[in-house]
């Protein structure tokens, strides 16, 4: 459909305050839509509702710990998901942020390698993607990759 967006930022947590629209965004993701959650998502959304969301996506991830650390690539996974942007991220940054457990290597986009947590990631859901970024300062790094998590050049 020439209407379609190319991806949804969900840069807050009041999705999960709507069933219409969270069922909508859902469906979305399930039909072949990108959904990214970043920017203030992680600071506002309650750790249970996160949980949920995420299990309703068929995903086993779990809101972890909050701090800041560094977070460092996982190149091989970045450029077979985004056709080698990767090579233009940043292989490293510092990172405040809500980090998830559970996220599987072949989804985690940037890791806290001490804890095996995970700050970016994305996954297939149904014929489409969803990822996430727990960045509560929108760091330079997380900007870029937020960029080719929707689809568009670094």
């Amino acid at each position: 459909d020439e209407h379609q967006p190319l991806a949804l930022l969900l840069t807050d947590a009041g999705i999960t305050k709507r069933p219409d629209a969270y069922n909508r965004v859902c469906r979305f993701i399930r039909e072949g839509g990108t959904v990214v959650c970043s920017c203030t998502f992680s600071s506002f959304i309650r750790p249970l509702n996160m949980d949920n969301f995420f299990k309703d996506l068929g995903l086993d991830w779990r809101f972890g710990p909050y701090y800041r650390t560094d977070a460092c690539l996982n190149l091989d996974t970045v450029n077979a998901a985004t056709d080698g942007q990767g090579d233009k991220a940043d292989s490293e940054y510092s990172q405040k942020a809500v980090w998830l457990t559970g996220v599987p290597a072949d989804h985690a986009w940037y890791t806290e390698t001490s804890e095996n947590l995970a700050g970016v990631c994305m996954a297939r859901v149904g014929e489409g993607k969803f990822g996430y970024t727990g960045d509560v300062n929108a760091e330079d790094g997380t900007c870029k990759i937020v960029l080719a998590m929707c689809g568009l050049k670094i």
